[in-house]
């Protein structure tokens, strides 16, 4: 009897099974993939075939144990100006501790607010050295979204880094923040995201995370 899994990224089984003779069934393993992921509860079919016979499938639930992770949305700016809605806020002077989870690993050189725009891009925060960002998170793999840039002027060559690799350089007009969404692995429980100033002139801008 075959066998097959319709998705092999969350559980496995064997090629074939024998039912010996005299027998009606047999039984087999089904192995559930620890992907690291936070995906939840992710639904399994697995089918069996033989000649001479019409397939049989069965559904399993194969649960996800890694940890249930609520995004952490940071809007980043001026301590007065707007906040976006659902978004924590976070300024030049936010350090990092182990209450709120996140924040910068030291100060960041200042913040601005141009007054104009939505309440996420129309203030920011600039680094003129390299400056680092943590959160906290389980362990696994995350798609984080970041937003550079200024409404007054243009931000070119801000570098991005994420687990300390280099993912973009990213250069964004006057007015026009832009946002871009990065895949990384963390392994040590906080993810650490990094920017560099690539220009002679002008500093990251960062608008929120």
């Amino acid at each position: 009897v075959t066998l097959s899994s319709d998705d092999t990224s969350e559980a496995t089984v064997p090629v074939s099974v024998t039912i010996l003779d005299g027998q009606a069934s047999a039984t087999f393993d089904v192995d559930a993939v620890d992907d690291a992921l936070t995906d939840g509860t992710q639904a399994v079919t697995i089918t069996a075939t033989a000649a001479g016979y019409g397939p049989a499938t069965t559904g399993i639930s194969v649960q996800d144990d890694d940890a249930t992770f609520t995004p952490v949305q940071i809007d980043f700016g001026a301590s007065a100006s707007p906040l976006e809605a659902g978004y924590n806020r976070a300024t030049e002077t936010t350090l990092y501790n182990a209450g709120t989870g996140y924040g910068w690993a030291s100060a960041a050189s200042g913040s601005v607010d141009r007054t104009t725009g939505t309440d996420l891009g129309r203030d920011f925060v600039y680094t003129t050295s390299n400056s680092t960002f943590l959160v906290d998170v389980p362990n696994g793999t995350y798609s984080v979204s970041i937003t550079l840039g200024d409404m007054n002027y243009a931000r070119p060559s801000m570098k991005v880094y994420l687990e300390g690799v280099l993912v973009d350089t990213v250069s964004a007009t006057a007015a026009n923040p832009v946002t871009n969404s990065y895949s990384t692995t963390v392994s040590d429980g906080q993810l650490t995201f990094m920017l560099e100033k690539g220009d002679a002139t002008f500093s990251p801008a960062l608008n929120a995370l």
